[in-house]
């Protein structure tokens, strides 16, 4: 679990990840876009590797409690716990700190600033 300070930190740790990760679903698009059926070696095994390593990266973070929700516009999920409830703060690429939280349910939409009482009152961290 974390809270705006810890998912802020662990941010810095995982961003070159992050980068790779965006790199890697570029890539991924490029090679579909660029594929032609008339061509004899599609790029099929490019393909398949690049899905791998995307995987294995989205797993690695995941075990980690962090949940990436759009990889083309590098949305972010970090679980935490507000009020007793599990909550995600959310982050999206071009933001330095980690400063909004959403509902489990209510997804990218829902999402809220976190405010001074709800950083210092509210977000508990369980261990």
């Amino acid at each position: 679990m974390y809270t705006p300070q810890s998912a802020t930190q662990e941010l810095q740790r995982i961003r070159p990840l992050l980068r790779s990760l965006k790199r890697k679903f570029k890539r991924y698009q490029q090679l579909i876009r660029e594929y032609d059926p008339k061509k004899e070696n599609p790029p099929n095994y490019r393909l398949e590797k690049l899905e791998l390593e995307m995987i294995e990266i989205i797993q690695a973070l995941e075990q980690k409690g962090i949940y990436v929700r759009r990889i083309d516009k590098l949305i972010v999920d970090f679980l935490a716990i507000r009020i007793g409830q599990p909550v995600y703060l959310c982050w999206r690429e071009r933001e330095r700190t980690v400063r909004h939280f959403h509902g489990t349910a209510e997804g990218y939409q829902g999402r809220r600033l976190i405010s001074p009482f709800d950083e210092w009152q509210i977000f508990l961290v369980k261990n």
